[in-house]
């Protein structure tokens, strides 16, 4: 093995034990691989569906690059985790790593996710004539193609995929569209939430606590990265606006990114450094988002956004754009307020109107949670996920004359 340093070899012996024990190695190995582990909405989803997936198989977890900061959530649930310090696709010993852990770890299914992880695992699982490869497409893929080496590469290696996986019908088309990928090929599996780890509680008091945030404050909540992609430089204005008509509203920012520079000048700019929190990345957004009045998400480019299922699961009104699989999730009108892209002045408008008839709010915020306890839940997300998995793994063996290896 050319996997480095006790992390990884305490991993590696994890699953290897851990597949010998189950039932005479009757139990699938399945590695889920991703760009980062730093909180973020995919990141999130297989965090959950990796715990889910524990109940049937042998579940390890690879990442490329990054500090790996939701290493120690996936081990408190007994998944090994690899970090794999690929610096870059020229990087031939992080590659080289990647491919020796799948070959190595002789695993029934590959599930990869993100667009690098999924060009280079999907790769190194064709390499290693892994039976079962799927990918996960988290969004619409729009960004991807303004790099056409990356388009491309992406292209190729979706064609290694058994199954793509999309989070809604609109990523599912967006993935055909994009991605060349048979509609045949694409299951549709929409994101979910835990929604006894999410739920409606007063977290006016924590908030008070950890940030300082006055209790009878109006409050408007962000839980996103700081990317051109989330719009903050929509939000911003339209938080100016609010502020002239609600003077004692507050701005609660959860995240980081590489432009949370400009986001903080911008912030100074427009006179709103006193009445905005910037919480940075945080582990315990099930502890924020309650506490909030709204949750925004001014986004130009979505998949099917996790805040704001998170969000719906606590009981909170949403304001988001309309756009990608948003929709999907938010019911205008009913479950928050869906406004255009790009408009600061109509978020302001959607912001004022949740604001200032707090009534309609709790009204959309119950129904919220309604919906995702209908259709959005882990539970389901994680049935159909491992039910594609054994269908997979059952046309693996008919195909080539393969069983789940032992």
């Amino acid at each position: 093995s050319l996997t480095r340093g006790p992390e990884r070899s305490e991993g590696r012996q994890s699953l290897t034990s851990g597949a010998r024990r189950a039932s005479g190695g009757a139990r699938p190995r399945v590695l889920e691989i991703l760009t980062c582990l730093e909180p973020g909405g995919a990141e999130a989803m297989v965090l959950d569906l990796a715990r889910g997936l524990t109940r049937h198989a042998d579940v390890a977890v690879a990442y490329l690059k990054g500090p790996g900061t939701l290493t120690p959530a996936f081990r408190r649930a007994g998944i090994p985790v690899h970090a794999l310090g690929i610096e870059g696709l020229r990087d031939a010993a992080g590659l080289w790593r990647l491919l020796d852990l799948v070959a190595s770890g002789r695993f029934d299914v590959v599930h990869t996710h993100l667009l690098h992880a999924g060009i280079l695992g999907r790769a190194a699982a064709r390499l290693a004539r892994v039976p079962v490869i799927v990918h996960t497409q988290h969004n619409t893929l729009h960004w991807e193609t303004t790099s056409p080496l990356l388009a491309r590469a992406n292209r190729a290696t979706l064609g290694f995929a058994d199954r793509v996986i999309a989070v809604g019908e609109t990523v599912a088309e967006m993935t055909a569209l994009h991605g060349r990928v048979p509609r045949e090929r694409i299951a549709t599996i929409p994101n979910g939430v835990d929604v006894h780890r999410f739920v409606p509680a007063d977290a006016r008091g924590f908030l008070a606590k950890s940030f300082g945030v006055p209790p009878d404050a109006p409050l408007v909540g962000v839980v996103a990265g700081f990317r051109r992609v989330k719009g903050h430089d929509v939000l911003l204005p339209a938080i100016e606006e609010v502020a002239r008509a609600i003077p004692g509203l507050r701005l609660l920012l959860v995240g980081d990114g590489p432009l949370r520079g400009a986001v903080e000048r911008e912030i100074a700019a427009r006179g709103l450094s006193e009445r905005t929190i910037l919480a940075g990345m945080r582990t315990d957004v099930e502890a924020i988002v309650p506490g909030c009045d709204v949750i925004a998400l001014p986004s130009r480019e979505e998949g099917v956004p996790v805040s704001v299922l998170e969000a719906m699961a606590c009981g909170v009104p949403v304001v988001a754009t309309r756009v990608g699989g948003t929709p999907e999730v938010l019911a205008d009108g009913r479950t928050g307020l869906l406004v255009p892209p790009e408009d600061p002045r109509a978020l302001a408008a959607a912001l004022l109107r949740l604001l200032r008839r707090p009534e309609e709010a709790r009204a959309m915020g119950k129904h919220g949670r309604e919906r995702v306890l209908e259709r959005f839940s882990i539970g389901e997300m994680i049935a159909r996920t491992w039910a594609l998995y054994e269908t997979l793994l059952a046309e693996s063996r008919e195909r080539r004359g393969w069983h789940v290896r032992d």
